[in-house]
């Protein structure tokens, strides 16, 4: 049954790959605007309380269907009968085809492989050490606690280091070569979304 599903699915992405003519696109390409704006009024009618969470799920990832999918496969295929229509033919416009079709499956590796590359962690050999820090002409050193948040800047808005971020441990790396120089900075705060959840009890404590 979830392969039978799986199937139908993409025959729907890659359906416009089957129109021969602009006007069968075009007719498809209005078809799937009449069809995404139908699913868009109809959860924007009914709150999440009103329908099953089922329901819910489904015409969410409709939409990102509509929104994030169909686009590329009709974008390809606009391109591939562009090059038709510019006099491609044979080999070359099968070898466009064939880049159309393989242009989803590519893009979204792609954008997979760009996620994972932003969230690589930060050196080790930066990490390792405490984060030199200088705060109001004060020298002072930060631990890379995720619940840390470092402010650069007068903005304390926008100029925020948060430690649980990856990105931002690579770029307090950079700043620092590595944790060996001082990093200047306006403000230090603590966020509570990292703190950890176990209580700390009188039994604990060692006198």
């Amino acid at each position: 049954m979830l392969w039978l599903l799986l199937i139908c699915l993409l025959l729907f992405i890659y359906m416009p790959f089957a129109m021969r003519s602009w006007r069968a696109l075009i007719t498809l390409s209005f078809v799937y605007l009449i069809v995404e704006i139908g699913v868009r009024l109809g959860v924007a009618n009914y709150s999440a309380a009103d329908v099953p969470r089922l329901l819910v799920s489904v015409g969410n990832a409709w939409i990102d269907l509509f929104v994030k999918v169909l686009p590329v496969t009709v974008i390809a295929r606009a391109a591939v009968l562009m090059a038709k229509s510019l006099g491609l033919m044979g080999r070359g416009l099968l070898a466009a085809n064939n880049i159309g079709i393989l242009a989803l499956p590519g893009g979204i590796a792609g954008i997979a492989a760009h996620r994972q590359w932003e969230r690589r962690a930060a050196p080790l050999e930066c990490t390792s050490r405490q984060i030199p820090l200088v705060l109001s002409g004060v020298t002072a050193t930060a631990t890379w606690s995720k619940s840390v948040v470092l402010h650069v800047g007068k903005d304390i808005r926008d100029s925020r280091r948060n430690l649980f971020s990856p990105s931002h441990r690579r770029r307090i790396c950079r700043d620092t070569s590595n944790s060996t120089e001082s990093l200047p900075i306006e403000a230090i705060s603590l966020g509570t979304r990292h703190f950890s959840q176990n209580r700390c009890r009188a039994q604990d404590n060692t006198p």
